[in-house]
């Protein structure tokens, strides 16, 4: 049997957060017998991940120097729960699960799962570039280390980590769940009161990675050329509450142009519903969910150069480049002036590529593979 200690920075609604989710609920063989610690609390994802029979446990840390803390308490979850491998998710949670193996009397081992690009470790936290230096040091005792993208893997070789043990498997998509729907799509734009309106949605919390005023700039120039574009913002931080943001919108001239709906946890409500997905991210994605997700439900994405989205997209979308509003809008007017019939078979393509590529049932049996190659 595969026991996997699932150790994971926190819970949220990030990509890291949902992939454990998806692998969890995709593999009874994933999910027997496994555990997952977070280091923070049990967020939004942690109810769902137990509603699937897996043992969620929090060790509630404040701070980065609580991190050996951490390695002390999950020694004694490791005792209890006696895993056969040990995974870390994200920076903190792979330094977390190094030293508590280090500590434990049962040596097993421990696999690292990096979803993030290292374009400039300049922009990351003092704590978490301390955490991503000493793991280019301890990477080579590691048995693998999972990437979810060709960039992520070869930014971070460049900063020490250790080549030989880098596994590659992308993100998964259960394509039953988010699927094109006529309904679906008709029941959120009836919520947000709209009907024929071209709708171009980005998908992602406010954080500077997002680069959610690149995005903005990009719709005020559609909107000065197609009157019925109408934009949708879903995130955490992109509410009415958002001083800054609602500022910029209103300088912008998209008071009435733009929909703040915050937090959601309804998604695959809400990818049908759009024509464009766009993605303005500058830094930090290695493989956006939201753009798997967008085309396993029909909508073509406008993405920046980033991670391997150029990669995942193909020819079913556009990309260009980071940082810059002009060219944005330029892809996304280009998938905007297709014709209703045009821009559905483009979304088909892209239905189609994730299928092909990155269906949910394949990445779960790798990581089986790769758990019982290690064991």
């Amino acid at each position: 049997m595969i026991k996997v200690a699932h150790i994971i920075s926190g819970l949220g609604t990030g990509g890291a957060e949902s992939t454990l989710l998806r692998l969890l609920s995709a593999s009874e063989e994933l999910r027997e017998g496994s555990i997952v610690i977070s280091l923070r609390d049990k967020g939004a994802m942690g109810e769902r991940i137990e509603a699937l029979g897996v043992s969620v446990c929090c060790l509630n840390l404040n701070n980065f120097y609580d991190i050996f803390t951490a390695a002390v308490k999950l020694r004694g979850l490791i005792k209890k729960y006696e895993p056969n491998v040990l995974q870390g998710w994200m920076y903190h949670g792979s330094f977390v699960a190094f030293l508590a193996n280090l500590l434990s009397r049962h040596s097993m081992p421990v696999l690292w799962n990096i979803r993030h690009s290292l374009y400039d470790i300049g922009t990351e936290k003092r704590g978490t570039r301390y955490v991503i230096r000493m793991g280019a040091f301890i990477s080579k005792y590691i048995a693998q280390i999972i990437y979810n993208s060709n960039v992520s893997a070869t930014q971070h070789q460049v900063y020490g980590y250790a080549a030989e043990h880098n596994v590659i498997i992308p993100n998964g998509f259960d394509c039953d769940v988010f699927t094109p729907s006529t309904d679906i799509r008709r029941k959120f734009r009836s919520e947000l009161g709209i009907t024929d309106e071209i709708l171009i949605g980005i998908v992602g919390r406010y954080h500077p990675m997002k680069d959610h005023e690149n995005f903005l700039k990009a719709a005020s120039i559609i909107k000065a050329k197609i009157a019925s574009s109408r934009f949708v913002l879903v995130g955490a931080g992109l509410t009415e509450e958002n001083r800054y943001l609602n500022s910029l919108i209103e300088k912008l001239g998209l008071a009435n142009y733009v929909f703040l709906l915050g937090e959601r946890r309804d998604i695959p409500a809400i990818m049908p519903g759009l024509d464009i997905l766009a993605s303005s991210s500058s830094f930090g994605e290695a493989f956006p969910n939201v753009i798997g997700e967008a085309m396993a439900c029909g909508a073509p994405c406008v993405s920046t150069d980033v991670g391997d989205v150029a990669m995942i997209i193909g020819n079913t979308g556009e990309i260009v480049p980071a940082k810059d509003s002009a060219a944005l809008a330029e892809g996304i007017y280009k998938l905007a002036s297709l014709s209703d019939n045009e821009r559905c078979l483009l979304g088909l393509r892209a239905r189609n590529r994730i299928i092909e590529n990155y269906d949910l049932s394949t990445v779960a049996r790798e990581y089986e593979k790769l758990y019982q190659s290690v064991i």
